[in-house]
């Protein structure tokens, strides 16, 4: 009997084991399902804050052309902010252009004030003061297209390329609207030559 006592302890204590085991296992599967799915919810949450950057508030953009020379090269990559909504004088921002295109250019009047280009010397005037602009190349020469002087409207920019000679700007398709503006440059990144 005693014999027969000893045999159920052990197998108790085996069932005991056995069942412990399988627990263990059970919760070991639980615990690395939960890890996968934590891991995927991170991974997610970093496209989708990725996607959130990159394509509502920044934007990434690729100079093309010369009319922003020497400030910007062909090839130069550019980081923009979608969400600026306030531009200054000097800003360069990205726009679209009635036709569709995506150009960037600088912003040279904002709404409220008055330019004029002389025809004779090529000079850019705000509100009757000539424009300090250090960045340019080229002459900045008139076109027949504008009555100058330009007012410019509650949501109208003014906008230039710096490389006078060779842009394709407000000169001659008149002022853009605040809508037009994609967003301000804001980084630039120098393709290696």
């Amino acid at each position: 009997m005693e014999q027969q006592k000893n045999e159920t302890i052990q197998e108790s204590a085996a069932d005991g084991s056995v069942q412990q085991a399988i627990r263990n296992r059970l919760e070991e599967k639980r615990s690395a399902s939960r890890s996968r799915k934590k891991s995927i919810l991170i991974a997610a949450a970093a496209v989708v804050m990725a996607f959130l950057l990159v394509y509502v508030f920044f934007g990434i953009a690729v100079v093309s052309g010369d009319s922003m020379q020497p400030t910007y090269e062909e090839g130069d990559l550019l980081i923009f902010s979608r969400t600026s909504g306030h531009y200054e004088q000097g800003d360069v921002v990205l726009i679209r252009t009635e036709d569709g295109q995506e150009v960037i250019k600088r912003i040279v009047a904002v709404p409220g004030e008055s330019l004029y280009i002389d025809g004779r010397t090529g000079i850019v005037f705000i509100d009757g003061q000539e424009l300090e602009e250090n960045y340019t190349q080229g002459r900045t020469d008139r076109e027949n297209s504008i009555d100058y002087p330009v007012r410019l409207q509650d949501d109208e920019y003014f906008v230039l390329g710096d490389n006078r000679d060779h842009s394709l700007d407000s000169r001659e398709y008149g002022p853009v609207t605040a809508d037009q503006i994609i967003g301000k440059v804001l980084i630039t990144f120098r393709k290696s030559n």
